[in-house]
């Protein structure tokens, strides 16, 4: 059985790579936190029953603030809530969390995956994020969000070509303004990963 295991070992160091070896978390959606309102929750319950063939639907709010941070559970939980764009988006609740509690006092944006659910309390309705997953938004996504929104007010072709190229993605004309998030586009997300963001070319 050693013999085997060392086989399997060494085979798997050979042929994996560090993205293979990479949690992936998959969502179903991006959102806004003007969107996490009790009309959602009653749409994505219409999705149910929820299990092994129908997963529950997986949101993620991009680049958020988490404030009142309070441990739960004998501190192995957390509740908190999360703030876009200056706005309260709502309460959430992290299963399992409780250790992170110190990591996730410190001043940052978190990209945050979760599920929304009604959360009945004390005789009141409201919705609840019941996160999955907290992760470090990347460094670069305000400021070349900010970028962006400078570049949407210029005249199409005073625009750089990443800007019309990301607008295109989104399927966004110089006249409309469309309700799909940034990270929907590919050409956002790859202009992520490049070290010089074109605001600060």
């Amino acid at each position: 059985m050693e013999a085997f295991a060392t086989a399997f070992a060494a085979h798997a160091d050979a042929e994996l790579t560090e993205d293979d070896l990479r949690a992936v978390t998959r969502v179903d959606a991006v959102v806004s936190g003007a969107e996490l309102t009790l009309e959602l929750c009653a749409e994505l319950r219409r999705l149910a029953p929820f299990g092994l063939g129908n997963p529950g639907v997986m949101l993620l709010l991009p680049s958020c603030e988490l404030g009142e941070l309070a441990p739960v559970g004998n501190g192995k939980h957390l509740r908190f809530r999360v703030r876009d764009r200056g706005r309260d988006a709502g309460n959430a609740i992290a299963f399992g969390l409780g250790a992170q509690l110190d990591r996730y006092r410190t001043q940052g944006r978190y990209d945050v995956v979760f599920r929304l659910e009604e959360n009945h309390w004390n005789g009141t309705v409201a919705p609840q994020l019941v996160v999955r997953r907290v992760l470090d938004a990347p460094e670069g996504y305000e400021s070349l969000r900010e970028w962006l929104a400078e570049q949407w007010k210029l005249e199409n072709g005073a625009r750089s070509e990443e800007a019309r190229a990301v607008f295109a993605d989104l399927g966004l004309s110089g006249e409309s303004s469309g309700r799909r998030q940034l990270l929907e586009s590919e050409v956002f997300r790859a202009l992520l990963e490049e070290p010089a963001l074109p605001r600060a070319a």
